[in-house]
């Protein structure tokens, strides 16, 4: 294990951690973090994935935005842009929604 590479992500709910907590691994400190991407997710300190949401809602409307423009560049009918949405943009959409789910 790389220690220097190493970072951890302690959930809690909005409890600080005291200073003096500090992690070792081989009598190294691991770096403690409030947020953390793995896989593409955002894990936060909370345990919550609102922030998580909102970043996987904005990269969706980035994709399908250029997508859409693709689409009406090479004047698609609705059938193709309906399947070139659910091929590009429901994927991005639907990442990691296992973990987040409904609220």
């Amino acid at each position: 294990v790389n220690v220097e590479k190493t970072k951890m992500v302690v959930f809690r709910k909005g409890i600080k951690l005291p200073k003096h907590c500090t992690w070792l691994y081989d009598s190294k400190p691991i770096e403690v973090v409030n947020s953390f991407n793995y896989l593409g997710v955002n894990l936060f300190y909370n345990g919550k994935f609102v922030k998580a949401q909102l970043i996987i809602s904005s990269q969706g409307r980035k994709c399908m935005f250029n997508i859409l423009n693709i689409c009406n560049k090479n004047s698609l009918n609705i059938e193709a842009k309906l399947n070139v949405f659910d091929s590009y943009v429901s994927p991005v959409l639907n990442y990691g929604c296992e973990i987040w789910g409904f609220r």
